[in-house]
């Protein structure tokens, strides 16, 4: 069942949690909207591009460092971090307090559903232990997503090509294209 809003979504090993206040089916794919709250030290996704998504975060208690388009700096209740389409970039909490954020993603697509996806292999102890799938794994969501998310690094076309050949791997190994979240 995809994520609607009031939904909470946690990875327990990243420490990311995270509460959809308008989903993109609800926006009709327009906007995603919520709040994320993160562990002390927990850390956000391994630097991940949207082909189209501009994603804006604030904050609104503790301090996040983040990295986009290579610029590391560190954030503060009240400021803003804004990611434009294309565009590589990474967050982490390395401090000893949890740091709150909303955000506003524009157009959504189904980044919601990807990002329900991966937490729900954390919940099934599919991960490793920072919460991110095997590649094989991986390769069956990632063929659904590639107009909201990859990855920065190898190029996009090499990374097409593995997710391409594991993907078949998973699909005769009867890995499942979708995971939902245990709610």
């Amino acid at each position: 069942m995809p994520v609607r809003a009031g939904d909470t979504i946690e990875n327990p090993l990243s420490g990311e949690r995270i509460t959809f206040d308008v989903t993109a089916a609800e926006s009709q794919g327009r906007y995603l909207r919520g709040k994320i709250l993160l562990a002390p030290l927990g850390a956000g996704p391994p630097e991940p591009v949207h082909p189209v998504i501009e994603e804006r975060f604030r904050i609104v208690s503790g301090t996040i460092t983040a990295s986009v388009g290579g610029a590391r700096r560190s954030f503060g209740p009240g400021e803003e971090i804004v990611v434009p389409p294309r565009t590589p970039h990474r967050w982490w909490n390395d401090t000893p307090e949890p740091v709150e954020l909303v955000f506003d993603v524009r157009p959504a697509l189904p980044l919601d559903r990807f990002l329900e996806n991966v937490f729900a292999l954390a919940h099934l102890g599919l991960t490793d232990r920072h919460g991110l799938p095997s590649p094989l794994r991986m390769s069956r969501i990632l063929q659904r997503h590639w107009n909201v998310i990859h990855l920065a690094r190898p190029p996009l076309l090499v990374q097409k090509a593995a997710m391409r050949v594991l993907g078949l791997v998973a699909w005769l190994l009867r890995y499942p294209s979708e995971y939902p979240y245990p709610y």
